[in-house]
C-alpha cells in the first residue's frame, strides 16, 4: 500500500493570483458530476482495454505504446470536454496514474490493472500527462469551483496530495525531476511542500555522469528561480536552499554543486530586486553563515560544504544587487548601511576560523566575500551621499607593498594574506580571490588618489607585478566555468588569463616590457589552438578570451600592448624558421631571415621606449641623419633594412617556414590597427613582412596547392597596402631604396602570378602595392633618379612582350608610367629631377608605342591583351598632355600616333558594336572618357559625338544590369558599377550645353517608356542621378531648352510617385525625391516657377507615416523633403505667399510621421546608426522651424495647428528622449510666430486629453522666450 501524505513544513498554500482565474462556469450538481465521471471513466476504460488486446494481438508490449498513448487520450478527450465539466479531466488523469501504479487512491468502481512498466517510464509518461494537463490551463478554472462534499472523487484534495506522493518515487531518474518541474509550473503549492527535499536530490545527484539528468536539473532549478520571482518569494526560495544543504538522511554527505545556469538566473532576478527583498535576503545570508561559522567554531561540526555554496550564491547576489537605486527608500537605505558593516565581520570571523583551522578550505570563501563587499562598498561611495559621508575615503601615506590589502579592507593585513599563502600554487582558489582583490585595490587607490602620485604609482606597479609573477604564463589553458571553486591548472590559467586581459587598462603600464611580451606570446599560442571543443554556453575559452581582447578597444588603444605583440610576432616568426640541408652550403652561412626577425623581436624595451619617436632628418640635405645619430630604436630598424637589402638581393635561400606559420602570423596581424601604428612600429611591419613575402618564395616550394599560394601573397601583399595607406608617413624608403625594392617585388611577383589570368583579384593586389610603393619612392629627389636603370630595362624587354605571359611585367611599366604622368603634369618641377623624370617619361611614352604598334599588328587581339592596350592608351594621352603643355625640345616625337589613334578607334568600335565582355567593356568606356575629356585639348583626335557614346553605354548597362537582376536582387545603387558610374561622370562633366540637352531628350524618350519596376527603369534613374550632378547651376546657352526638358522630366517623377507603394518601393521613392532636390537647387532658368511648385505638390501629396520597409529609407526620405522646404523658405520666396498652406500641410506630415517612429517603443528595436539618423530628421525639423518662425504673416495663423499635429500624435505615446528635447524646441519656435485667436480655436479643436499637453506647451515656450535686447 502506499502510504498516506504526511503534512510537510509547506502546507500553507501560496495564493493565485486573481488574473490567471478565469470566470468560473455554472455549478453542476454533485450527483450529476458523480454520474458523468463515472460514466465518462467506464467509456475509456473500455477505449484502452480495447486497444490493449488489438496492440497485443500484433506482439506489442505495453511499453511500446501506453507512454505514447495515454497523453494522446488525455489530449483529445479534454479538447471535446472544454466546454464541459472540468472535473472529469482530472477524474481522467487520476484514473491514468492510477495504471501507471503511482497513485492508487482513486476510489472508483471500475476495476484496473497496473500497467506492466518500469519506474523509469512510468515516471517519464506521468511527467507527459501532467504537461498535457498544464497546456490545458484548466487548473485555476478548476481550483475556483466549488468542490462536491459527498463525492467519491474530490479532485482538489487529489492535487494537493500530489507533490506528496512525489517523495515516494525514484529521484535518481531524469524524469523525477521533470515530473516535479511540470507540477511547480502547474501550480507552484503542489511541489512547495516538498520543495526542501526536491532540492537536496538535486544537489545528491549532480555527481552523476548522465548528461541529461544534469539538462533537466539544470531545468527544473531555472524554473524555481522564474517561480518564486514571479511570486515575489525569493526570501523564502533561501530559506528553502539553506535547508537543502544539509545531506538527505541517512546518506553520506557528499559535495554541493550550483550550476552555472541557476547562478546566472539569480543574478538576473537580483537586478530587479525590490529593495525590500533585497535588505530581507542580505541579512538571511549573513544569519545563515554567522549561524555555520559559530557552530565550526565551537566544535559542533565542520560546515564547510555548506558555507562554500552559500558563499557562491551571496557573492552572486551581491555583485547584482542595486545597492545604490536612487529610488530606494530611506528605510531601506539605512538598513544597507547596516548591513555593510556586519559583512565584513562575519567574513573577518570565517576568515579566522579558516586560518585556525577549524574550517577546511574556506579562506577563499571569506575573501570572496570581502571582494563583492568592496564592489558595493565602491558603488555607495560613489553614487550614495549618505554613505560616502559616513565613510571617508582611506588615505594613503606611502606606498602599499604587494600583499598588503588593509588599503580597502582593513583585515588583509600583509602578514594575515601570508598566512594564507605559504604555497601560493597549492591554492588556486585563494590566489584568483587574491587576484581580484588586487584589482580592486588598484581600482580603490585610482579612485581615492592621484594617479601621478608616487605612492600610487608604485602601489599600483606592485600589485600588477603580484598578479603576473603568479600567473602561469604559456601554461595549458582549459574552458572555465566562471566559478571561483574546484580550479584545475588548465581552468586557473584560463581564468588569470581572462582577468589579465580584462583589466590591462589598469595594469599594462605598471608591467615591465619583458613581461609584456611574454604575455603577448602566451596570446599567440593560445590563438594558434584552433582545437576548441563544444562548451556549455556559460563557459569561457581560452581562444574566446584572447579574440575577444584583441577585437576589443581597450587592445586598440594600448599602444604598449601593441608593441609587445608585434615584437611577441616576429619572435615566434623567427623561432619557426629551420634552415634546409643542402650539399653546398657552408657550415658558417648566414640565416639572413631568421637574423632579421631577431633584429626586428631585440630588446623589448628599446620599443617601448621609443615606438612614438620619429627619425631625426637633416634640414639642409632633407635626407635622415647618419646611423650613428639615430636613437636606439631607429638603429635597429637601420640594421633590420640592411638586412633586408641583402636577402632581397640574393637570388637562393637556405631557410623555410611552415605555411601554417606563416598564416596565424597573418590572421594575428589583422588584429592590430594597422593604420594607425607608432612610427617604429609601422616601419618594423613593413619591413618585416616584405621579408615574409621574400621569404615566401622559399616556402611556397613546398606547397602543392595553387590556390593556397596565391591566399599566402594576396594577404602579404594586402597587409602592406594597408600599413602604407596608414595616417602616418610611412619612414621605409628612408631605409630602403625605392627603386631596388620596386624591381625586386616585380621580379619576384611576376613568378608566381602569370598562371592566375582567371583571377584578377592577385593582379588588382599586385598592382595596387606597386603603386604605393612607387607613389612613396616618387616623393624623393634621389629615389626618382634610381628609377632611370629600371625604365631603360623596362623599355627593352616591353616591346617584345606578349600580353598573355607577362602581364605582370606590363603591369609593373603601366605603374611606373602613370606616376611618371603625373610627376610631368605637375605646374612644378624641381630642376635637380626634371630631365629623369621628362626623359624616363619618355622613354616609357616611346616604348608603350611601340608595343602597342605590335599589339594592333596582331589579329587575334585577346581580350586581356586589348585591356591593357585601353590602360596604356589612355595614360599616352594624358602625358600627351602634359608634354603638350611643357613643349620642350628634347620631346620631339608626338606621343598622340596613330597606334593610339586606331587603339581609340577599337574602342569606339566595341562599343558601338557591343561585341566585347562586361570587362571588355569598363576598359574601353574608361578610355573612352579620358579621349572625351581631353578631346578639345587634342587637335589630332577625330570629332566624337558624345550623345552617341552615351546611347551606347546604355545599351550596355542595361543589358548587364538584366543578367544581374537575373542572380540577385537589382536595387538603384547597384545597378550600375563602380567604374560605369566613373564613365558616365567624366563625359557628362566635358559635354557642352547643347549635347546635354539632347541627351536629356533621349533620356526622357527611354524613361517614359520604362515600367516603373524594371531594371532599364532604375538604370536610367541612376544615370539621371549622375547627369543632375553634373549639371550647371546656370546655364546661358540653351537655358530655356534644358528648363523645358527637366520640367518635363519633373512631371514624369510626379507621376511615378503616384502610383508607387512607400512600403514596397521605399528605394525608388528615396531615390525620386533625391533627384528632385538636386534639381530643386539648380538655379533659374534651369528650374522655372512652374517646375518649383510642381515639386511642391509632390511634396504636398508625400506621406511618410506609411510603414517602410527600412527605417533607414525613412530617414533618407525624410531629410530630403527637410532640406527641400528649406530650399523654398530661403531661396525661392516667391513660392511661400501663394503656397504657405501646401508648406503646412507638408511639416504637419513631417510632425506626425516623426512622432510615429521616435516613440521609446519603436526606438528600442533600432540600431544606434538609425537612432542617430532619427537624431539628425529631428535636427532638420528643428532648422525648418526656424526658417518658418521668420515668416511671420504666413505662417502666424497655422503654426498652432502644427504643434496640434504633436500633441495628437504624441499624447498616447512616449518619445524617445533626445528626440522629445528637439521636438520641444520646435514647438517653441512655433509658438514664438502664433497668434492668440489661433490657440484658442486649435484647444476647441483638441480632444480632452490633448488640451492639457497644448496648454503645458505653451506656457513652457513663454518661460523659454527671450525677453532682453541684443
Amino acid at each position: 500500500m502506499v502510504p498516506p501524505p504526511e503534512s510537510g513544513p509547506g502546507d500553507k498554500e501560496i495564493a493565485t493570483p486573481a488574473n490567471m482565474v478565469p470566470p468560473p462556469e455554472p455549478p453542476i450538481s454533485a450527483r450529476s458530476q458523480e454520474l458523468l465521471s463515472q460514466e465518462c471513466l467506464v467509456q475509456i476504460k473500455s477505449l484502452v482495454d480495447g486497444a490493449s488486446e488489438s496492440m497485443e494481438s500484433r506482439g506489442y508490449f505495453p511499453a511500446d505504446y501506453v507512454p505514447q498513448c495515454l497523453p494522446v487520450v488525455l489530449e483529445g478527450f479534454m479538447s471535446f470536454n472544454r466546454s464541459g465539466n472540468l472535473h472529469c479531466s482530472v477524474v481522467l488523469l487520476a484514473y491514468f496514474v492510477s495504471l501507471l501504479g503511482i497513485r492508487c487512491d482513486v476510489p472508483f468502481k471500475a476495476h484496473f490493472e497496473v500497467l506492466k512498466l518500469n519506474k523509469r517510464q512510468k515516471q517519464s509518461c506521468f511527467n507527459k500527462l501532467l504537461q498535457v494537463y498544464e497546456a490545458s490551463e484548466e487548473y485555476s478554472a478548476m481550483m475556483a469551483l466549488p468542490q462536491k462534499k459527498n463525492g467519491a472523487f474530490k479532485p482538489k484534495t487529489w492535487f494537493r496530495a500530489l507533490g506528496t506522493y512525489f517523495g515516494y518515487l525514484d529521484y535518481r531518474t531524469p524524469a523525477w525531476f521533470a515530473c516535479v518541474n511540470t507540477a511547480m509550473s502547474i501550480s507552484p503549492n503542489l511541489v512547495e511542500g516538498i520543495m526542501v527535499k526536491a532540492l537536496q536530490r538535486c544537489w545528491a545527484t549532480r555527481n552523476l555522469t548522465s548528461a541529461d539528468m544534469k539538462k533537466v536539473q539544470d531545468i527544473f532549478l531555472v524554473n524555481v528561480v522564474h517561480t518564486y520571482e514571479k511570486l515575489f518569494r525569493i526570501p523564502k526560495l533561501l530559506r528553502n536552499i539553506f535547508s537543502s544543504l544539509s545531506p538527505l538522511e541517512g546518506a553520506t554527505p557528499g559535495p554541493l554543486y550550483v550550476t552555472s545556469s541557476f547562478l546566472n538566473t539569480f543574478a538576473k532576478c537580483c537586478t530587479v530586486m525590490s529593495s525590500g527583498q533585497l535588505t530581507e535576503c542580505w541579512s538571511l545570508f549573513l544569519d545563515q553563515l554567522a549561524y555555520w561559522v559559530g557552530k565550526s567554531k565551537g566544535g559542533e561540526g565542520n560546515m564547510t560544504r555548506e558555507i562554500s555554496t552559500t558563499v557562491e550564491i551571496f557573492c552572486t547576489f551581491l555583485y547584482h544587487i542595486q545597492a545604490a537605486a536612487p529610488t530606494m527608500p530611506a528605510v531601506d537605505v539605512k538598513k544597507i548601511n547596516q548591513l555593510m558593516e556586519k559583512t565584513p565581520k562575519v567574513a573577518s570571523e570565517m576568515l579566522d576560523c579558516s586560518i585556525e583551522g577549524k574550517l577546511d578550505e574556506c579562506a577563499h570563501c571569506a575573501l570572496l566575500i570581502l571582494h563583492a563587499w568592496g564592489e558595493v562598498h565602491i558603488v555607495l561611495q560613489s553614487y550614495r551621499r549618505s554613505y560616502s559621508e559616513s565613510n571617508s575615503k582611506p588615505v594613503l601615506e606611502a606606498s602599499i607593498n604587494d600583499k598588503d590589502l588593509s588599503y580597502l579592507h582593513p583585515v588583509l593585513t600583509g602578514d594575515k594574506i601570508t598566512c594564507l599563502l605559504p604555497e601560493p600554487k597549492d591554492s588556486k582558489e585563494v590566489l584568483y580571490v587574491l587576484f581580484l582583490l588586487q584589482i580592486q585595490k588598484v581600482r580603490a587607490l585610482l579612485m581615492c588618489n592621484e594617479a601621478t602620485s608616487d605612492a600610487t604609482t608604485d602601489s599600483i606597479a606592485a600589485a600588477a607585478t603580484f598578479i603576473f609573477s603568479n600567473t602561469s604564463i604559456m601554461s595549458s589553458c582549459k574552458a572555465w566555468d566562471e566559478r571561483v571553486c574546484r580550479f584545475t591548472e588548465e581552468t586557473f590559467s584560463t581564468a588569470a588569463l581572462n582577468l589579465l586581459l580584462s583589466y590591462s587598462p589598469l595594469l599594462v603600464s605598471c608591467l615591465t616590457s619583458k613581461n609584456l611580451v611574454h604575455l603577448c606570446e602566451w596570446i599567440l599560442h593560445i590563438l594558434q589552438d584552433s582545437h576548441d571543443a563544444t562548451v556549455p554556453k556559460h563557459y569561457v575559452t581560452p581562444k574566446a578570451v584572447v579574440t575577444e581582447y584583441l577585437s576589443s578597444s581597450s587592445f586598440k588603444e594600448s599602444k604598449p600592448m601593441q608593441t609587445a605583440f608585434i615584437t611577441a610576432l616576429f619572435r615566434n616568426l623567427s623561432e619557426s624558421i629551420k634552415a634546409m640541408k643542402r650539399s653546398h652550403d657552408t657550415k658558417d652561412a648566414t640565416p639572413a631571415f631568421k637574423q632579421l626577425f631577431d633584429t626586428l623581436s631585440s630588446s623589448p624595451a628599446t620599443w617601448k621606449k621609443y615606438a612614438e619617436t620619429i627619425p631625426e632628418l637633416d634640414h639642409t640635405s632633407k635626407k635622415l641623419v647618419g646611423p650613428d645619430d639615430l636613437n636606439k630604436m631607429w638603429g635597429i630598424i637601420h640594421d633590420a633594412s640592411q638586412l633586408l637589402s641583402v636577402i632581397m638581393s640574393s637570388s637562393e635561400s637556405s631557410e623555410r617556414v611552415t605555411a601554417e606559420c606563416l598564416t596565424h602570423a597573418l590572421q594575428a596581424m589583422e588584429f592590430l590597427p594597422l593604420e594607425d601604428l607608432f612610427p617604429g612600429n609601422q616601419t618594423r611591419c613593413l619591413v618585416g613582412f616584405i621579408g615574409v613575402l621574400f621569404l615566401l618564395k622559399t616556402t611556397l616550394r613546398n606547397i602543392t596547392s595553387q590556390s593556397d599560394k596565391v591566399m599566402l601573397t594576396k594577404a602579404t601583399c594586402n597587409l602592406l597596402i594597408t600599413l602604407l595607406d596608414g595616417t602616418r608617413r610611412p619612414w621605409l624608403l628612408d631605409f630602403l631604396d625605392g627603386s631596388l625594392l620596386f624591381n625586386k617585388i616585380v621580379l619576384l611577383l611576376s613568378e608566381d602570378f602569370p598562371q592566375d589570368l582567371d583571377d584578377t583579384a592577385p593582379h588588382g593586389v599586385y598592382e595596387e602595392l606597386l603603386n604605393r610603393i612607387a607613389r612613396d619612392a616618387f616623393r624623393k629627389r634621389n629615389t626618382v633618379r634610381a628609377f632611370t636603370p629600371l625604365v631603360k630595362q623596362l623599355g627593352d624587354v616591353i616591346p617584345t612582350c606578349d600580353a598573355i605571359k607577362s602581364k605582370p611585367l606590363l603591369a609593373a611599366a603601366i605603374v611606373l608610367f602613370n606616376q611618371f604622368v603625373m610627376e610631368v603634369s605637375k605646374k612644378f618641377l624641381h630642376q635637380d629631377t626634371r630631365p629623369y623624370i621628362q626623359k624616363s617619361a619618355l622613354v616609357l611614352s616611346k616604348t608603350f608605342s611601340s608595343w602597342l604598334t605590335q599589339f594592333l599588328e596582331d589579329r587575334t587581339q585577346h581580350i586581356e591583351g586589348r585591356s591593357l592596350a585601353f590602360q596604356i592608351s589612355a595614360l599616352q594621352i594624358k602625358y600627351a598632355v602634359a608634354a603638350h603643355r611643357l613643349s620642350t625640345e628634347d620631346m620631339c616625337e608626338e606621343p598622340c600616333n596613330k597606334a593610339v589613334l586606331s587603339v581609340l578607334s577599337m574602342a569606339w568600335t566595341d562599343v558601338m558594336e557591343s561585341k566585347a565582355n562586361a570587362m571588355m567593356h569598363q576598359e574601353a568606356f574608361l578610355f573612352l572618357s579620358v579621349a572625351l575629356k581631353y578631346r578639345h585639348m587634342l587637335t589630332a583626335f577625330p570629332d566624337l559625338s558624345v550623345p552617341d557614346i552615351w546611347m551606347s553605354a546604355d545599351f550596355v548597362f542595361t543589358t548587364e544590369a538584366k543578367r544581374l537582376s537575373e542572380c540577385t536582387s537589382l536595387t538603384v545603387e547597384n545597378c550600375l558599377s563602380e567604374k560605369q558610374v566613373i564613365f558616365l561622370q567624366e563625359i557628362f562633366k566635358c559635354c557642352t550645353p547643347k549635347e546635354i540637352t539632347d541627351m536629356l531628350e533621349k533620356l526622357l524618350i527611354l524613361m517614359l517608356d520604362d515600367e516603373a519596376h524594371s531594371h532599364t527603369a532604375k538604370v536610367h534613374l541612376r544615370t539621371f542621378e549622375v547627369l543632375c550632378a553634373s549639371l550647371p547651376n546656370n546655364v546661358e546657352d540653351s537655358g530655356k531648352e534644358m528648363a523645358d526638358i527637366l520640367q518635363k522630366f519633373i512631371e514624369h517623377f510626379s507621376v511615378t510617385l503616384t502610383f508607387l507603394n512607400v512600403t514596397k518601393d521605399d528605394e525608388l521613392v528615396t531615390r525620386i525625391l533625391g533627384v528632385l532636390a538636386t534639381l530643386l537647387y539648380l538655379r533659374k532658368p534651369s528650374i522655372t516657377h512652374q517646375s518649383s511648385a510642381v515639386i511642391l505638390q509632390v511634396l504636398c501629396a508625400l506621406d511618410l507615416g506609411t510603414t517602410f520597409s527600412e527605417i533607414k529609407f525613412f530617414c533618407e526620405c525624410y531629410l530630403t523633403v527637410c532640406r527641400m522646404l528649406s530650399d523654398f523658405l530661403q531661396h525661392r520666396v516667391y513660392v511661400i505667399a501663394g503656397c504657405a498652406s501646401i508648406i503646412h500641410t507638408c511639416i504637419a506630415m513631417l510632425i506626425r510621421s516623426l512622432v510615429k517612429f521616435s516613440s521609446v517603443d519603436e526606438v528600442k528595436g533600432y540600431p544606434s546608426e538609425v537612432i542617430s539618423q532619427l537624431q539628425k530628421c529631428a535636427s532638420s525639423l528643428e532648422r525648418l522651424a526656424t526658417l518658418v518662425s521668420e515668416h511671420t504673416r504666413e505662417f502666424g495663423k497655422i503654426a498652432p495647428f502644427l504643434v496640434a499635429e504633436y500633441v495628437t500624435g504624441s499624447v498616447n505615446l512616449t518619445l524617445y528622449p533626445p528626440i522629445k528635447q528637439t521636438l520641444m524646441f520646435v514647438m517653441h519656435k512655433l509658438f514664438s510666430i502664433s497668434s492668440e485667436p489661433s490657440n484658442k480655436m486649435v484647444l476647441l479643436t483638441l480632444p480632452k486629453e490633448g488640451t492639457e499637453v497644448f496648454k503645458l506647451l505653451y506656457s513652457n515656450s513663454k518661460k523659454m522666450c527671450f525677453r532682453g535686447k541684443v
